[in-house]
């Protein structure tokens, strides 16, 4: 959380998920399949589909310049960096994160 005034509202959200360890012991025996995606670019490129890439400028976990970057290898795609989010841009900048999705739906 980049605001701390959405942090409470983000906890209150959070105490409702009810968490598992169901995956644990497939995960251990090497049973589950890498979310990984071979060659990821390629394949939403192949989609032939417009890409919106929403991303945090004061996200700490992956630098906002990659959304840039991303959209760069994408036809189509377009970056938004919302100023006033970090990692949880949707929860840290709901207004502008539904805003740019409007724009880029319609």
């Amino acid at each position: 959380m980049w605001r701390a005034a959405a942090l409470p509202g983000y906890l209150d959200r959070l105490a409702a998920v009810r968490f598992s360890a169901e995956w644990l012991g497939p995960w251990r025996a090497g049973k589950l399949p890498s979310p990984r995606l071979p060659d990821p670019v390629a394949q939403l490129a192949a989609t032939g589909l417009p890409v919106l890439l929403l991303h945090g400028r004061q996200d700490m976990v992956f630098p906002a310049a990659l959304a840039g970057q991303a959209a760069a290898l994408l036809p189509g795609a377009r970056a938004v960096v919302l100023e006033e989010a970090g990692h949880m841009a949707h929860v840290d900048s709901p207004t502008e994160w539904l805003a740019a999705v409007r724009d880029f739906l319609s």
